[in-house]
């Protein structure tokens, strides 16, 4: 089963056990995993966009259409479906 927990749950559920806590290891290894937590990437990527003309240069370095073309269909997917291209950070 693929249950996921927001990290601010996690750090949360951390801080009750620390509060808890009876001895110096049990508040080591609350702090050893908070760290380790707090440390992991984002398991939402962050994107941030990206205008045609980029979005152009970089495509047409990658695939047999030329920057033209790829310009055109951006702009023209742009106008038509009113999204934006984003690129993951």
């Amino acid at each position: 089963m693929d249950d996921l927990i927001s990290r601010q749950a996690m750090i949360d559920a951390l801080a009750e056990l620390q509060g808890r806590a009876s001895t110096k290891a049990e508040l080591k290894a609350i702090h050893k995993m908070w760290k380790q937590i707090k440390h992991l990437p984002s398991a939402q990527p962050e994107y941030e966009p990206v205008n045609a003309e980029d979005f152009a240069k970089i495509m047409s370095e990658v695939s047999p259409y030329n920057f033209v073309a790829w310009h055109q269909e951006a702009l023209t997917l742009m106008k038509k479906q009113g999204f934006v291209i984003c690129k993951k950070t």
